[in-house]
This record gives structure tokens, sequence and C-alpha cells, in this order.
């Protein structure tokens, strides 16, 4: 037996160490390229369904019916989505106006005397404090309100490629077919319906968590007298699809909300409120509606969303479980591959893997193109 040697060892990891570096920045770079193509890539998989369900209606030649009504349904929900960020922080913005006039009411209901040293000590921090915050939250919320050009300028260029890709499917099929092998075909073909039905499933759990937790949220700040409760259930039902963040942002916003315009007294009923609403949801409702749909280690859900979330901003955050889901597929597709996606998987052996993502029932053995490697 051969035994390695060290420096070979060490050069071979620092060349892969190197190697991702500079994946990671050619992916931060081309941000504006990626960011489109990915997202037009996954909802083309996510909606292609639709397309063929209508087109199936109609003569062959006949395909234009199935591409309208795909895009009603894209364009629906990114009207969805543009309306809901738009909208929330504009009322957000708004409302928080009237915070200095808190602070100053505050200050002349205060039991302490302003002619004393600390009385007018107090008034003048308290009125510093109460313009530095208001002005960093406005600044926040103007930040907002001005990325929402940039997201909407991304999402019309979404939507264009989708159209493409849409258009595009069923001869790119056929090349694919022309140049490549009978069983990589089939390999491929197999691992992107796969792709695309955990999508669907996954967005539908999202969807349905979202639903489940806005409507719970929007409950308990009507108790508690909150204001804004459509804003802040249309905010969480977004929220909701990024995994673990989203559930924060969810909770610290309304509860940061009722703070800065509230009396404060009602301040921990509403923080405690929400926290028993998080805890219950995602620790009992989310594992059992998920189930194996995701098909990640749930280190690797928190950690695809940061990372992502830091490579491509909010939009990376979105697509960081999606694409985690698609490398995991792929990569069970790829002999060499499969330890990578067992890492990354929930599963403890590749008979899990397997089962998760190669969609193979328990006890059945792998493909023959799987079996004799790539």
């Amino acid at each position: 037996m051969i035994t390695p040697d060290p420096i070979d060892t060490f050069r071979n990891w620092l060349l892969g160490l190197m190697a991702i570096i500079l994946l990671g920045f050619a992916l931060r770079v081309m941000q504006p390229v990626l960011v489109p193509v990915t997202l037009a890539l996954f909802i083309t998989l996510v909606i292609s369904p639709v397309e063929q369900k209508v087109a199936s209606l109609f003569p062959r030649n006949m395909r234009w019916p199935g591409l309208l009504a795909a895009m009603a349904v894209v364009l629906s929900v990114f009207a969805v989505f543009v309306a809901v960020i738009w909208v929330g922080a504009r009322r957000i913005a708004g409302a928080l106006v009237g915070v200095p006039r808190r602070i100053n009411t505050l200050i002349r209901e205060s039991d302490l005397d302003e002619r004393t040293m600390f009385g007018a000590d107090l008034e003048n921090l308290m009125s510093l404090v109460g313009e530095r915050g208001v002005s960093f939250i406005s600044s926040i919320a103007t930040r907002i309100i001005n990325s929402a050009s940039t997201t909407i300028l991304t999402l019309a260029l979404t939507l264009f490629l989708v159209i493409l890709m849409l258009a595009e499917a069923p001869r790119a099929l056929k090349k694919l077919e022309a140049l490549s092998e009978a069983e990589d075909t089939s390999r491929w073909r197999r691992a992107t319906r796969l792709i695309a039905r955990k999508l669907r499933l996954y967005l539908m759990a999202r969807a349905a968590l979202g639903l489940l937790t806005s409507v719970c949220y929007v409950l308990w700040l009507w108790y508690c007298e909150g204001e804004l409760l459509m804003v802040w259930g249309l905010m969480t039902f977004l929220f909701s699809f990024i995994p673990n963040l989203g559930s924060v942002l969810s909770m610290v916003l309304p509860s940061f909300y009722v703070w800065l315009t509230g009396d404060g007294t009602g301040i921990w009923q509403v923080i405690i409120g929400l926290l028993v609403i998080e805890q219950v949801i995602g620790n009992f409702v989310d594992p059992h509606v998920q189930g194996q749909q995701v098909s990640l280690a749930p280190v690797v859900i928190l950690l695809s969303v940061i990372f992502w979330g830091w490579l491509w901003g909010p939009l990376g955050a979105l697509l960081g479980v999606p694409v985690m889901i698609a490398v995991v597929v792929a990569a069970a597709h790829m002999e060499p591959a499969r330890p990578f996606a067992l890492i990354l998987s929930d599963q403890s052996d590749m008979e899990g893997l397997d089962r998760v993502a190669l969609d193979i029932p328990e006890g059945m053995t792998l493909p023959p193109e799987l079996r004799d490697g790539t």
C-alpha cells in the first residue's frame, strides 16, 4: 500500500481551498447575471406543469396558450411579492413619523423636574436618542424603497428569461439527447424531474406554513391591540420562504414597531406570544408539514440561507434552500459526488439518501447507470 505524500495532500487541500474562494468570488461578481438566471430556471421548473397542461388542450403546434397561462401565474406571484415589500415599507415608514412626538410626550409626563440638571440631561438624551433612532429607521426604510427599483428590474429580466426557457425547453431536450448517450440523458431527465417536484413541494409547504404563521400573528397582534395587522400578516407570509432567519424577522419587526409606537406596557406580551407561536410552528408543525421534501440537514439549511443571502442579497436568501436542494439531488445522481450529497442531506446512510434524493423506495437497488458510475 502506497502512503500518500503529506506535501501532495497539503497541496491538494490548498488548491481545493483556492478553487472554492475563486468560485465564491466569481459568484459574487456575477450576481447581476446569475440571480435572474437561477431564479428563472427554478421558476421554469416549478411552473412547467401548468404550461404543459394547458398546451395539451390545444393542437400540437399551438403552445402559446400554455405559455400565456404560465406567465399569468408568474406575473401574479411577482405582483404580490413587489406589492408586499412596497406597501409594507411605506406603511412602516409613515407610522414611524409620530415617534418623536411620543418621546416628547413621555418627557413632559415624567415626574422628573426638567429644571434640574438630571431632568435636563434626561430630556436632551431622550431627544438625541429619539432623533437618531428615527433617522436610523427612516434610512433603513428609504434603502428598502430605493432597492425596490433594482428588485423590479431583476424580476422583469427574470420574467423574460422564464418565457425564453419555457419556449426553448422542448428544443433543449432534443439537443441534450443528440449530444449525450441514452443512459446519461435518462439520468439527467430523471434528476431534473425530481428537482422540479421537490421544489414544488417545498414551495407549497412553505406557503402553508407561512399562511398558518401569518394568521396566528395577526390574531395575537389583534388581541394585543396592535396596528398594521395586514402589513405584518403579509410580511410574515413572505418571510416564511426564508427558513430560520425569516421567522426571526417576522417576530422582531412587529415587536420593535410596538416598542417604538406603543406605550411600552404590552411589549412583553407581544414578544412572548410571538415567540410561543414560532416555537410551536417551528418545532412541531414545520417538521411534519415539510417531511422529507427538503432533504437537507438543519445546519445546512441555516448556512445556505446565510451564505447565499450574503452572496446574492435578499433574493439569494430566498434561493438558498432551492439551490441546495438541486445540488443534493444532482450530486446524488453522480457516483463520485454521492458522499458530498450524503453530507449535505438529512440522512445517515446511502440507502436513506437514495430514498430522498433519488426517489427510490426502501429495499430497492440503484439503477444500473448509477451503480456503474458516471
